[in-house]
């Protein structure tokens, strides 16, 4: 995926991948409405 920070894999209706520092920012952001997990 090089330097992709999310993705969505085709055909994919459910979570979307994304990087640790993407993560991160939005927890900072104080974004509500999501729900995080580990992989």
């Amino acid at each position: 995926m090089g330097d992709l920070s999310i993705c969505r894999p085709w055909g994919w209706t459910g979570a979307i991948i994304l990087t640790e520092r993407i993560k991160l920012a939005m927890e900072r952001a104080g974004m509500t409405g999501l729900r995080l997990r580990e992989a």
